[in-house]
């Protein structure tokens, strides 16, 4: 497994490798982990290493921002999973890195154990986030997700649905399964006829 760590905090960084040592199964597997201390060293790294498997980013770092990892990684390496590990709670902080597509937002004073939890859910193709931005009466999509829903329920393929919006069809199907789980369904003509009820769209 490789990991791409980008914090400008080493002892952060140092920190979470210790952490990171237990999404490895068995003692003979390989865990590579890369360090980036700025969003810009990051761009080389992924660069040289398309097949990273997971990429936890900060997003206040000196110089540009971790949402420039983001929006690099949605461009050039959309498969590859990306963690927000971030001490801001901003509720515009947490949605856009929603809306470029990070898969989680996990609070820096989170736990060991809890912060291994999520990225087992991201490993398997689940999102999580805060509960601050989620409305409770309904369930709460990113916009990327909203729009893969609403080609749902025209009856879209994932095939077409990546066509449609350029991004791989493997991205499809990891906002596809995380649609289904928010839902609380299993296929698609169930997903359809419960956003048509429950008023996603309104």
């Amino acid at each position: 497994m490789k990991i791409l760590v980008v914090d400008d905090h080493a002892l952060f960084r140092d920190g979470l490798k210790h952490v990171l040592v237990a999404l490895v199964d068995a003692p003979n597997d390989e865990l590579l982990i890369y360090e980036a201390n700025t969003s810009e060293a990051s761009i080389p790294v992924l660069k040289e290493n398309p097949d990273i498997d997971l990429v936890l980013v900060d997003l206040n770092m000196p110089g540009q921002l971790g949402f420039v990892v983001l929006e690099y990684c949605r461009t050039y390496h959309s498969t590859i999973p990306i963690v927000v590990v971030s001490a801001s709670n901003r509720k515009q902080d947490i949605q856009q890195a929603m809306d470029l597509g990070a898969m989680a937002y996990v609070p820096k004073d989170t736990t060991s154990k809890l912060m291994i939890n999520i990225l087992g859910i991201v490993m398997s193709g689940g999102l999580y986030f805060p509960q601050i931005v989620s409305d409770e009466s309904k369930p709460f999509f990113t916009s990327r997700q909203l729009q893969v829903l609403t080609l749902i329920v025209e009856g879209q393929s994932n095939k077409v649905i990546a066509a449609n919006m350029e991004i791989a069809e493997a991205t499809i199907k990891m906002h596809v399964t995380a649609i289904f789980k928010k839902l609380g369904v299993s296929n698609r003509t169930q997903a359809a006829l419960l956003a048509k009820e429950q008023g996603i769209f309104s």
